[in-house]
């Protein structure tokens, strides 16, 4: 990547849906981002000593036995996954498609790549003819600023448990039908 970088050269990134052998790289994507984001809103113990096996069994078990509504769309880069997003169709039929993940590796941040699991996820909905929507921390400052930049609504707030032990106030984000139909890209 530091070749890439230093001539300006941005990584091709291929899309995939997954399946039960990326159970390992998804959940260490997924501790990582957790343990450099939820600082503060996770208690430090779970983040030091328990995210990295709670996430792998979570993983293993969701890709090992998929839901049918779920979808797990990988994106990946020479590098290996650079970033994924978990759909779920018909989790709270009013407000649509839920995006129940999604997460970018810290060394692939800022080329774009969130706006385009994200426009996936929208792409999905749109094909079911909903809106979609997803929960954010309150104190994910960064993810709620991107977002918004994609005009995702907070609609709701409420208290949540956290893993590990703890609750904090989560936000619900949401994009209407015509949005997602429209593209968030061309209305961020």
């Amino acid at each position: 990547m530091a070749d890439r970088e230093r001539i300006g050269i941005e990584p091709t990134i291929r899309l995939r849906e997954a399946g039960v052998g990326d159970a390992e790289a998804v959940a260490a994507l997924h501790a990582s981002n957790w343990r450099s984001t939820y600082r503060g809103i996770f208690p430090d113990r779970y983040l030091d000593e328990e995210v990295d096996a709670e996430r792998l069994a979570h993983w293993s078990a969701r890709l090992g036995d998929p839901a049918a509504a779920e979808r797990v769309l990988l994106a990946e880069s020479d590098e290996g996954l650079a970033g994924f997003v978990c759909t779920v169709a018909d989790a709270e039929p009013p407000w649509g498609l839920l995006v129940d993940n999604l997460h970018v590796a810290q060394s692939a941040q800022g080329m774009g790549l969130g706006v385009r699991l994200l426009e996936s996820a929208a792409a999905l909905a749109d094909m079911r003819g909903t809106g979609m929507f997803l929960f954010v921390y309150a104190g994910n400052a960064p993810a709620r600023v991107f977002y918004a930049r994609r005009s995702g609504a907070e609609v709701e707030r409420f208290e949540e448990e956290v893993p590990g032990g703890g609750t904090t106030e989560t936000i619900r984000v949401a994009w209407t039908a015509d949005q997602c139909a429209l593209g968030l890209a061309s209305i961020g």
